[in-house]
């Protein structure tokens, strides 16, 4: 592959991989509502072992949403050391 077809190359990835990242910041979102829906459960529910499964489900949540995030920060590098 020569240079004018690496640049070519890079061109079209930076062009699709943003779209292909928005299903991703949606998911994010959703992640964020659903770790808001699990805090004022929290705070309303006085069951001991309802609010253990909560902490646990919230403590998925929030591993989950960190993961993504962290995806999505490698995948905004990799298009900015394509396109340059």
């Amino acid at each position: 592959m020569n240079v004018e077809q690496c640049r070519v190359s890079a061109r079209i990835f930076s062009q699709f991989v943003p779209i292909l990242m928005l299903p991703w910041w949606k998911q994010i979102k959703r992640l964020e509502a659903r770790k808001e829906v699990i805090a004022e459960a929290k705070a309303t529910i006085t069951n001991e072992q309802t609010l253990a499964k909560l902490s646990d489900l919230d403590q998925f949540y929030t591993l989950y949403y960190e993961s993504s995030k962290d995806l999505l920060k490698q995948l905004k590098s990799q298009i900015h050391e394509h396109k340059t």
